[in-house]
C-alpha cells in the first residue's frame, strides 16, 4: 500500500492511506542473525540477574556481619534453633526407620497369612471332593 491508495474494508467502508512507505520490499533477517540476537539478549538478562543476586547476597552478608559486630552472641539463637532442628530431624528419621521395619514385618505377616489361607482352601477343597 502506498500513499493515496484506497482499500475497502469488510464492513464496506473505504479507507485511504495518508501515510507513505518506502516502495522497497521488506528486508528478511537470516535465522543465524535472529539466533545471535536471542542468545545475546538471554546472556545479557542472565548476567543482569546474576549481578542482582550477587548484590543481594552481599547485602545480606554485610547485614549479618554488622549484626554480629553489634552483638557477638546474636547468632547463638540461630545456632540453638539449628541444633534443635537437627536433633528433631534425627528423632524423626529414627521413628521413620522404626515404623518402616514394623511395616515390613506386617507385610511379611500378611504374605504368610495369605499363603496359609491358600493352603487351607486347597486342603478344604480336597476334603470336600474326597467325601
Amino acid at each position: 500500500m502506498f500513499r493515496g491508495d484506497r482499500v475497502t474494508a469488510s464492513d464496506g467502508k473505504e479507507y485511504q492511506f495518508t501515510h507513505s512507505r518506502d516502495p522497497r520490499p521488506p528486508q528478511v533477517v537470516p535465522m543465524k542473525d535472529l539466533w545471535k540476537t536471542v542468545v545475546a539478549i538471554t546472556a545479557a538478562l542472565g548476567i543482569s540477574l546474576a549481578g542482582i543476586l550477587v548484590w543481594a547476597l552481599d547485602q545480606r552478608v554485610n547485614q549479618l556481619i554488622q549484626l554480629h559486630e553489634i552483638n557477638p552472641r546474636a547468632h547463638m539463637e540461630l545456632v540453638r534453633t539449628a541444633d534443635a532442628q537437627h536433633a528433631s530431624d534425627k528423632a524423626k528419621d529414627a521413628e521413620i526407620r522404626r515404623l518402616t521395619i514394623q511395616i515390613d514385618g506386617l507385610q511379611q505377616d500378611v504374605r504368610s497369612l495369605r499363603e496359609t489361607i491358600v493352603e487351607l482352601k486347597t486342603v478344604i477343597n480336597r476334603e470336600l471332593r474326597a467325601r
